[in-house]
């Protein structure tokens, strides 16, 4: 026998191992094309219109309401005399704003750069699944547990709308129309 057909041998010779392999391969295959979109020339994914709008404008409109909100606390607490870093790091201690930030990077650092590890991590399925939980769990919690105790004004209400209502339920609804659900148990 030739060396190529020795290493074919090799790789495939018992067919236990054989249908391993071919399961593996047909698996990685699948997992490649469940949470990955082909990449055109500028480094833009290549995705249906639709749901690159869609992510595009849900994320524009995290963002905006992350970076609002953090413009609002930070005038307050400044307001009252607080530090500046101080008062930034407590406003990464909430988990709406965690989980608002997540969210935002799940939409946009995909559409951004899709060859980036932190990418390619947030655009897996059962990490955006996770994170539908998680903004659905923050939305309830706070409907429930903390609304009734203020009544914000203005600016802070529309941010305050947007960041527990609005924005876990355009995240689900962008989980259950393009993102697929085959491997999550």
């Amino acid at each position: 026998p030739r060396a190529t057909d020795r290493a074919e041998h090799r790789c495939c010779a018992p067919t236990a191992g054989r249908r391993v392999w071919i399961a593996a391969k047909d698996h990685l295959k699948a997992e490649k094309s469940d949470h990955t979109d082909e990449v055109n020339s500028v480094g833009f994914l290549k995705t249906r219109p639709g749901k690159s709008a869609f992510m595009v404008v849900v994320g524009s409109v995290c963002w905006l309401a992350l970076i609002l909100r953090f413009q609002i606390y930070m005038t307050d607490a400044l307001a009252r005399g607080n530090d500046g870093l101080v008062a930034a790091v407590r406003f990464l201690g909430y988990f709406t704003i965690l989980t608002n930030g997540l969210v935002a990077l799940c939409l946009t650092l995909p559409l951004i750069s899709p060859g980036a590890l932190l990418g390619r991590y947030l655009s897996r399925p059962v990490v955006t699944s996770g994170l539908v939980v998680s903004a659905l769990f923050t939305g309830m919690a706070y409907e429930i547990l903390l609304r009734h105790l203020w009544s914000p004004q203005g600016l802070h209400y529309v941010v305050d709308i947007v960041l527990h209502d609005l924005l876990p339920m355009l995240f689900l609804v962008y989980w259950v129309m393009p993102v697929p659900k085959q491997g999550l148990r």
